[in-house]
């Protein structure tokens, strides 16, 4: 196989998708999945390598698997199960749920060595011999608009091409992902309890901390694996050393209790407010007058260091989590508000189901065309709730104001009462 005709390939699907070209799910299948197939090796006319509305099950003719490729020469072992959808369908999360939970019954009859469910722009790849539900066994996703096209090209070989599937190179890749994938969840999980472990214990390092406690779940990582994780979470910085022990003595006014500016601490995670922040990290409170000048920085910037015997913590205001609810109107919504005013509608929050758009366009009409753009993406999806009609988000959106973000939800200005409400700080 020539690589550059794969390279070439590729350039020219994404160049398809970005001018919405591929109208139905068989210009999926055909112009993007078996175009691609046919430069990975497979022989993609050949009915017992290539088979397309494959029944897995011979029980149920209503269960067909969209792209089937068995391994020659005998054809009885499937290398390849490829479940294929239109263009941005796997972007709705139902319309997800529902490919995945079929390309999982597909594999319940014949299990193929590598299964994937693509829109043609998305792709997702699985192990269905890996342990685990199946959703656990996904172990990448591509996305072709986004990704470098010498990545794609790579990635494909490794876990499409005839030469992989055949020779058995793709699995030990596929289970080293899995692998990763796992450890970083178990990091994920446990890593607020290592930044309480870490200031508790005082002379221990956030990395150390997070290797102790993942090995308390029964999970092994390495003091490598933990640092270069807490690097990735903090942009690329080195975790922070370990804090030095409060002590007592010296005779400095505090900073008032009753201020109330969330914080995040790179590497050491987000207090209720800069008091809070400093009594944990065993800080020294400095005089009113320089702690008046930091809090006033970190205001005006949203971000701002604090240097403590040689160490630089890095304040970063934190964003608020807002809740509005409007029972009458059915919005219950939850959001988070960002320091420079922007708010993010947070999925499986529920916004009114307008009726009348006459007055959201009069006064509103760039938010008359957003809300109705939001419907079509399907971004909101007509759902029932608490016995009234409404709409869910399906995922998050991110709008330039508050207001903006309330009229969204509700089709006009709320006051009073029923007005966002911040929600308290932990």
């Amino acid at each position: 196989m020539r690589m550059e005709t794969l390279e070439t390939v590729l350039a020219e699907i994404v160049g398809y998708l970005k001018s919405g070209d591929y109208k139905n799910e068989e210009h999926v299948r055909v112009a993007i999945v078996l175009r691609i197939l046919q430069a990975l090796d497979w022989d993609i006319w050949n009915p017992r390598e290539c088979w397309p509305e494959h029944t897995p099950n011979y029980n149920n003719n209503n269960e067909r698997v969209d792209v089937a490729l068995f391994k020659p020469p005998v054809f009885s072992k499937a290398a390849l199960f490829i479940e294929v959808k239109t263009v941005e369908k796997l972007q709705q999360k139902q319309g997800f749920a529902e490919a995945e939970s079929q390309l999982e019954k597909y594999n319940l009859y014949h299990l193929a060595s590598i299964a994937v469910l693509t829109d043609g722009s998305q792709w997702y790849f699985y192990l269905p011999s890996a342990e685990g539900r199946f959703k656990q066994k996904r172990f990448m996703k591509i996305d072709l608009l986004t990704a470098d096209v010498s990545r794609i090209k790579t990635d494909f070989c490794t876990f499409l091409s005839k030469d992989s599937l055949l020779s058995g190179a793709y699995k030990t890749p596929a289970e080293s992902l899995i692998e990763h994938i796992e450890k970083q969840q178990m990091m994920e999980k446990v890593f607020p309890e290592a930044q309480k472990y870490v200031l508790q214990k005082g002379n221990i390092t956030l990395a150390e901390s997070l290797v102790e406690c993942c090995k308390k779940h029964g999970f092994s990582i390495t003091v490598k694996e933990a640092t270069e994780f807490i690097s990735e979470i903090n942009n690329g910085e080195p975790p922070p050393p370990p804090p030095k022990p409060v002590t007592s003595g010296g005779s400095v006014p505090p900073i008032s209790r009753h201020e109330r500016m969330p914080v995040t601490v790179d590497g050491y995670g987000t207090f209720g407010s800069t008091y809070k922040a400093f009594e944990a990290l065993g800080l020294p409170i400095k005089p009113d007058c320089i702690h008046e000048k930091f809090r006033k920085k970190l205001r005006d910037t949203g971000r701002e260091t604090f240097q403590y015997e040689g160490r630089n913590y890095v304040f970063t205001l934190s964003s608020k989590r807002m809740r509005l609810r409007h029972p009458r109107m059915g919005v219950d919504a939850t959001a988070i508000l960002h320091p420079d005013g922007k708010m993010t509608i947070l999925k499986g929050s529920f916004a009114a189901k307008i009726k009348e758009t006459g007055a959201l366009k009069k006064f509103h009409p760039n938010l008359a065309e957003e809300h109705e753009e939001l419907l079509n993406k399907g971004v909101l999806i007509p759902k029932k709730h608490n016995e009234k009609d409404v709409f869910e988000f399906a995922q998050d959106r991110t709008f330039n104001s508050k207001s903006a973000a309330q009229i969204i939800l509700s089709g006009r200005a709320i006051g009073g009462p029923s007005a966002w409400k911040e929600e308290t700080p932990q």
